[in-house]
């Protein structure tokens, strides 16, 4: 990925030829590294240990290495993953991914966040995730008004906003508003920085910062360009979050990569300070006494990760989805893995262990430790996520294995490491019930002695399957008027790409202005928020003057036809309501919740369905068995009718404030 990163600003110390290299993978020596990077891919033998069979998935099977954060939620705002027809009520820090979709009634606002990408939701409005990959970031907007800010795209990568007549693409990093009536026949697009491409059934047209244009009808979409509007309150939400942002950007320096999700939170609610082994370590201030990660939140089920954490505190994204925990002096402090290369995101870095007795636990992975995926990855996957999130001076070694697709360069995690750092400090425990049904855990936490702790057995993933609750905790306070989601009817492309001349004698143009038009800023992460820019004030059927041209249907009279000054309809009928233009094609729908946990419960409890698996269930085919060997066995799922757990520990003390501080 070619993320712009931030400069980097090191201080002496972190400049001495003696802390030049330092060991990536616990188990493994430079030799054995380099020896796996070089050596024949054709000879077995001089392979390093592998973690699983990863080298036989596919790399397209992978899931995504990016997904969108909810980082505001204020007011009422609901959400309805993707696998789930029903709304509950959002909570921060929720994943949120292709399909999922987010509802914020009227007085509300919210923000999605995805690394280099901030989606702005005001009030009374419906957005989906129709798309979270790689290479595809897609929103459709079924009704309500957005902000989409762009600090940064990436080559091969799209980004569009999709509404029921109109797709918006970035072009150019930027910001831009899109509103859309309740009705769904009217876009409102307004540019405030960057470039944009429109697309609609006979129209395409590219707008520059400060024009502002309405869209109606579907068939055809008629443009008419607008003056400036004053600023709401989505608006001043939306410049209050770009204000946070730059503040976050110069007080994180260098030690995170930009596209570290919730990163910017960290420089509000912690400290940095550096560590001789770790580089820059993030101690969390606040907290309460006895605190410890990957104990105060819940557990849910996300697919295609399956197992993911919600951390509780504001906070609790960025440093319990990437890098690694340790304790320094007494106190947890958070390790982030290099900022050279694009981070990739894990539902949870832990290691699950089977007490028994009907008991799930699990401890969060030390500093150097691998972490190995409890869902279906390939071998480029597997190096990248644990390179990604391990600590390291050596930028060289680092985008070498970041980019080794051909053999796994981590040794087993679960099979010849057996020494955690964290397993007997910090290993958390809670009745499979809780853990099941996506309860609270510092509430339900179980105490284990330290025979049970040495005794149990390192597992895979946990051997239990969700329940329902946990994907639908509860009924929400509001919901969009439009219940059913919102469909996609993918056009193919038609028409010129942006900055090409007319080619149909068909398409008419608007005659450009004389006026100047303000050029677009140049865009940093987290900058400003750049000024609204003006176009000259000439009118042209009732709107202003654009200073480019209009490919398509702009509401000025259609060429004589047999004496008729009418415009040809197009023979093609509207789309039905509810359906979102869209131009790139998302990935396919995801089976509901019930279908997956059946499935999951009758071939493997607790383990999510691999890519076959799922395209069978889509296809009303048997589910299959897995075909991804686990890395490590794991024992016969345990009877529902189990023993009594063991007495619950007190209740953790009310938070108190200590600083994390020696």
């Amino acid at each position: 990925m070619a993320a712009a990163l931030r400069p980097q600003h090191r201080t002496p110390w972190l400049r001495s030829s003696r802390f030049s290299l330092l060991a990536l993978v616990l188990a493994l020596t430079s030799a054995q590294i380099a020896r796996a990077q070089q050596a024949d891919p054709g000879d077995p033998s001089q392979q390093a240990p592998a973690a699983d069979n990863t080298s036989s998935v596919p790399p397209s099977a992978d899931p995504p290495s990016r997904v969108a954060r909810l980082s505001v939620a204020q007011g009422s705002v609901s959400v309805e993953p993707a696998s789930v027809n029903e709304f509950s009520p959002a909570e921060l820090n929720d994943p949120l991914t292709t399909g999922d979709r987010i509802w914020a009634d009227n007085g509300a606002e919210a923000e999605l966040e995805a690394g280099q990408l901030a989606v702005r939701v005001g009030e009374a409005t419906d957005l989906t995730v129709t798309a979270m990959t790689d290479t595809l970031a897609q929103f459709g907007l079924a009704q309500g008004s957005i902000h989409l800010r762009s600090f940064a795209l990436d080559a091969g990568t799209t980004t569009e906003i999709d509404t029921p007549n109109v797709a918006v693409t970035v072009l150019q990093p930027g910001d831009v508003r899109v509103d859309v009536d309740p009705n769904g026949d009217t876009t409102i697009v307004t540019l405030l920085s960057g470039q944009v491409e429109v697309d609609g059934n006979g129209l395409q047209q590219t707008l520059q910062p400060g024009q502002r244009i309405s869209l109606a009808g579907t068939n055809p979409v008629s443009a008419q360009w607008l003056q400036p509007a004053a600023n709401d309150g989505l608006d001043s939400f939306s410049q209050d979050r770009d204000q946070f942002y730059q503040s976050a950007e110069s007080s994180e320096d260098s030690y995170v990569n930009p596209d570290t999700v919730g990163s910017a939170d960290l420089q509000q609610y912690g400290d940095w300070e550096p560590d001789t082994d770790y580089g820059e370590v993030w101690y969390p201030n606040n907290v309460a006494v006895g605190w410890q990660p990957y104990c105060y939140g819940h557990w849910t089920w996300i697919a295609p990760w399956g197992w993911t954490w919600i951390e509780s505190e504001p906070w609790g994204f960025a440093p319990f989805h990437y890098g690694r925990w340790g304790q320094f002096g007494g106190r947890w402090g958070w390790i982030p893995g290099p900022p050279v290369v694009h981070p990739v995101y894990s539902p949870g870095l832990v290691v699950f262990v089977h007490p028994g007795n009907g008991i799930t636990a699990w401890f969060p992975l030390g500093p150097r430790e691998p972490y190995a995926p409890w869902y279906q990855a390939s071998t480029l996957y597997l190096n990248r996520v644990n390179v990604s999130s391990i600590y390291s001076r050596d930028a060289s070694q680092v985008r070498t294995i970041y980019n080794t697709a051909n053999r796994p360069i981590y040794a087993n995690p679960l099979g010849a490491q057996q020494h955690f750092a964290n397993r007997s400090i910090a290993t958390v425990a809670v009745p499979q019930s809780s853990f099941a049904a996506g309860g609270s855990i510092a509430s339900a936490r179980l105490h284990l002695s330290a025979a049970q702790l040495s005794a149990a057995a390192v597992l895979p993933h946990p051997m239990v399957s969700p329940e329902r609750s946990m994907v639908a905790p509860g009924t929400a306070r509001s919901v969009p008027p439009r219940i059913n989601r919102p469909a996609l009817a993918t056009h193919q492309e038609t028409g010129p790409r942006p900055g090409a001349p007319p080619e149909s004698p068909t398409q008419a143009t608007v005659h450009q202005g004389s006026g100047t038009q303000a050029q677009p800023a140049p865009i940093e992460r987290h900058g400003a928020n750049p000024p609204q820019s003006a176009y000259p004030p000439s009118t042209v059927q009732g709107g202003v003057r654009p200073p480019s041209p209009v490919h398509g249907t702009e509401q000025l009279p259609a060429a004589n036809n047999g004496g008729e000054n009418a415009r040809q309809q197009p023979s093609n009928p509207a789309p039905p309501q509810g359906t979102l233009y869209n131009r790139a094609v998302p990935p396919p729908p995801r089976p509901s919740f019930d279908q997956q946990r059946q499935a999951i419960q009758n071939t493997d409890p607790g383990r999510p369905l691999e890519t076959q698996q799922l395209n069978n269930l889509r296809e009303n085919r048997p589910v299959g068995q897995p075909q991804q060997r686990e890395p490590a066995p794991h024992p016969a799922p345990e009877p529902r009718s189990a023993p009594p757990a063991p007495r619950s520990s007190p209740p953790p003390p009310a938070p108190r404030s200590n600083n994390n501080r020696r």
